[in-house]
């Protein structure tokens, strides 16, 4: 199916971007809650269309990334809540 590659390259494109943004971003509250929604949503995508990962012989590799997925969404809760509550001046 030619039209699933549109897909996969705007999926990894995206999540390529949102990557390096936050990789770059200032330390933040809300930079980790945008952390922990992008983890929650690939991870969860992977959950969702293992059979992916099946039908291509990429079991490994499924594994592995969402296992990273999980990973760096309790690294941004870590994160998170290592950061106190920043109200700005008035």
């Amino acid at each position: 199916m030619p039209g699933a590659a549109i897909g996969f390259i705007e999926a990894h494109g995206l999540a390529f971007i949102l990557g390096v943004t936050l990789w770059r971003a200032e330390s933040a509250r809300s930079w980790y809650v945008v952390g922990v929604a992008v983890h929650l949503l690939l991870g969860t995508a992977n959950l969702l269309f293992s059979q992916f990962f099946i039908l291509t012989g990429t079991l490994a590799a499924g594994y592995l990334t969402t296992g990273l997925h999980g990973f760096f969404v309790f690294a941004h809760l870590a994160a998170l809540n290592a950061i106190r509550w920043e109200v700005p001046a008035h």
